[in-house]
């Protein structure tokens, strides 16, 4: 059955290059999107972690506050039950720390899912790339022992 629906395709040694670089260009998107993403994650993660350390912190008590950039604030925690989040450009909206920490728990659970099945993608561009080559390689094996005869 199998046999019936095959078709048998003939690709030139310079279509094999130029699908192996198509290939290597899509690996490179992938992780340009895998780093992204993590990056992200890596934001969500440390926002988390510093929502749970502000809660477990006593009213009144100081803490150093990352700006970014290098750049730290000494403030005192006046409220460690609620904090801001944004809820579009420059508007932000009080919540309880523990729904933040959920919604930011779920984001985080969404792009752990979403890496994965990227990371699925980018195995199967690996494997194609790594079958290119080895199509390539034999093809370079070939020509060079019809070269020596």
């Amino acid at each position: 059955m199998a046999g019936q629906n095959e078709q048998k395709v003939t690709l030139t040694g310079n279509q094999l290059l130029q699908l192996s670089a198509q290939e290597r260009q899509k690996l490179s998107e992938i992780n340009r999107r895998i780093s992204s993403i993590q990056s992200f994650r890596n934001e969500l993660a440390a926002a988390h972690d510093a929502l749970e350390e502000i809660s477990r912190t006593e009213k009144g008590e100081k803490a150093l506050i990352n700006l970014g950039a290098g750049v730290f604030v000494q403030a005192s925690i006046e409220e460690n039950s609620k904090a801001l989040t944004s809820i579009a450009g420059n508007a932000f909206r009080e919540k309880p720390n523990q729904d933040i920490s959920k919604a930011l728990s779920a984001k985080i659970g969404a792009l752990d899912k979403n890496l994965e099945g990227i990371g699925a993608e980018q195995q199967k561009t690996i494997a194609r790339i790594n079958q290119l080559e080895q199509v390539l390689s034999a093809g370079r094996q070939y020509l060079s022992k019809q070269r020596q005869a």
